[in-house]
């Protein structure tokens, strides 16, 4: 499962150098994940996941504080893909700068559930085939020449590019 932020500024006037906004992808899976998760990292994404209160089948609620800084400050930022793109909803605004993180984190079968469950309230995401709902993966889209940036601990310039 992916889950990506959006984070928008907030004085009204568009981002730095051209950017509308910056996003964050992160992965997440119940059995194939690649990062072993030490009992406090373990404590920092269970405290997240339980922050969402989903509410029942899947309704939104407003949630009085996500720990999302907590989040990112125990994620490997040293190991993700950079580049310039866009918001993947309508209208596709573009000039997005995006990070999306290499590591996959664990997540346990009820956060997941709760989480299939959100996106389950719209079928045009998750798709009903043969009474059976279906999480689609996202369409993999041209890159329109951007140029997508692997940073490891070995590269890791800030370097995005028109292309």
């Amino acid at each position: 499962m992916e889950m990506h932020t959006v984070h928008l500024p907030t004085n009204g006037e568009g981002g730095k150098n051209g950017f509308i906004a910056s996003a964050m992808g992160l992965f997440f899976s119940v059995k194939d994940y690649t990062r072993e998760m030490e009992a406090w990292e373990q404590k920092i994404l269970t405290e997240f996941f339980d922050s969402m209160s989903w509410g029942k089948n899947g309704d939104a609620v407003e949630v009085a504080e996500v720990p999302y800084g907590n989040l990112m400050m125990m994620v490997d930022m040293n190991n993700r893909w950079t580049y310039k793109g866009s918001v993947t909803t309508p209208p596709c605004a573009q000039n997005v700068y995006w990070n999306v993180l290499e590591t996959v984190y664990p997540i346990s079968e009820e956060h997941f559930r709760q989480f299939r469950q959100q996106l389950n309230k719209d079928n045009t995401i998750c798709p009903k085939v043969g009474g059976i709902t279906k999480v689609l993966p996202a369409k993999c889209n041209p890159g329109n020449n951007r140029l997508i940036q692997d940073i490891t601990p070995d590269h890791n310039p800030f370097i995005i590019s028109n292309g």
